[in-house]
């Protein structure tokens, strides 16, 4: 069963997806679980009898994944960053940007270029 169960836990069998996550998890009794999980490629919800072991190696493939995730995100949003600083820098060095283009137009207030 633990072998089934973790393959039902991991995969969509309306659509074959791997996006699956476990959205609720429902003790029944030893060592049984009763797993709710959604697939998010097709959205289809479901429930999963299964035991405690199968259960437990999923949730912790679910926070292995989360963190390879996260770690994507940091290194992108990194990227990205350096990305725009190299645009800005570069659009500084050719005189297309200056600190007048940053400015806040108030009433009152004079502008340099006016």
């Amino acid at each position: 069963m633990a072998r089934a169960a973790r393959l039902l836990l991991r995969s969509c069998p309306l659509c074959g997806s791997e996006w699956v996550a476990r959205c609720e998890r429902e003790a029944l009794a030893q060592p049984h679980e009763n797993v709710a999980v959604r697939c998010g490629s097709c959205g289809t919800w479901r429930r999963v009898l299964t035991n405690r072991w199968a259960a437990d190696a999923y949730e912790r493939g679910l926070e292995r994944d989360r963190g390879r995730m996260a770690g994507m995100l940091e290194r992108f949003d990194r990227d990205q960053m350096a990305r725009a600083a190299r645009l800005f820098s570069a659009a500084l060095e050719r005189d297309l940007v200056d600190a007048g283009d940053f400015a806040v137009a108030r009433p009152g207030y004079a502008r340099a270029d006016h």
